[in-house]
């Protein structure tokens, strides 16, 4: 089963549930059942039972089965745990496991200075590092994207060209377009450990 223990996922994560027995082995009519409990007394409980409602299940070859919610779950803790529908009763797994749910994305990059290098023929950027969320709570920064827009594109229009993606708040752009009349942007936006990432504004 995952995600495992511990694990911080988005607001529409994927669960993976195995099963021993396939084929002519696996019963019929055999369906599962996935309870999140949240780990708060004012946090919203969900309960995603296959035999209810299909959507969102997919079948992953023999002995794995997959489900993505439909609806974004709301941010929080929770412990999540399976139960399976054997075409008689339901069996409940007995273990659970505790996950953090982030659907909030990290605050907006600020502090951003851009240096042309005409030597070189490089752009030069660095900002702030992001530490706080767009609600203010603490942040873990898994990377940046560096997106160039053109004065065309920009802010709507031609979709923003992807140029990077770095660990450290700093990043060089080697192969600027070499128009000397041409005005480039760029903008730099942060993803967390979930994969939240603000709005790029394409």
């Amino acid at each position: 089963m995952s995600p495992e223990e511990g694990a911080i996922v988005g607001s529409r994560p994927v669960f993976h549930l195995g099963y021993e027995g396939s084929g002519e082995l696996r019963p019929r009519g055999m369906r599962f059942r996935i309870t999140l409990d949240p780990a708060g007394p004012d946090g919203e409980a969900y309960v995603f039972d296959q035999r209810r409602r299909h959507s969102g299940w997919a079948s992953a070859g023999d002995g794995l089965v997959l489900y993505r919610p439909r609806k974004p779950l709301e941010h929080g803790r929770y412990r999540w745990r399976v139960g399976f529908w054997d075409g008689v009763e339901w069996i409940e797994n007995a273990g659970s496991r505790g996950i953090r749910v982030d659907s909030v994305p990290p605050a907006d990059v600020e502090g951003l200075s851009v240096l042309l290098d005409a030597e070189r023929g490089e752009v030069r950027l660095e900002w702030k590092p992001v530490a706080l969320d767009r609600d203010g709570r603490p942040e873990f920064v898994a990377r940046y994207h560096v997106y160039r827009y053109e004065r065309r594109a920009f802010p709507r229009g031609i979709k923003a060209l992807e140029v990077g993606v770095v660990v450290e708040p700093r990043f060089v752009d080697r192969d600027p377009p070499h128009n000397e009349s041409r005005i480039l942007y760029y903008r730099v936006t942060a993803e967390d450990q979930a994969g939240n990432e603000p709005d790029r504004r394409d």
